[in-house]
């Protein structure tokens, strides 16, 4: 995506299309140890980077950017990152 943020009257939000569709992954995602669940929305860094961790109804849900324009042993470390954190 171009942006991954959509701009309404100056401010920044998430989109809700996105927000609906991770929202439903995690809904979804089968747990039989019942961990605590975490969707990650995770986007091309094009401009401004972002690491935003919120809650919707009781889900835990993050949204983020990766630089792609790195090399890919730096990629995987970064995307490690994210996973872990």
């Amino acid at each position: 995506y171009k942006n991954p943020l959509d701009e309404r009257h100056g401010n920044f939000k998430l989109n809700r299309e996105h927000l609906s569709q991770i929202i439903t992954y995690v809904d979804n995602c089968s747990n039989p140890l019942n961990l605590q669940l975490e969707g990650i929305l995770l986007y091309a860094a094009a401009g401004e980077n972002f690491d935003y961790r919120f809650s919707i109804d009781g889900r835990r849900l993050r949204a983020v950017t990766l630089n792609l324009n790195q090399t890919w042993h730096q990629i995987k470390e970064d995307l490690l990152s994210i996973a872990c954190s």
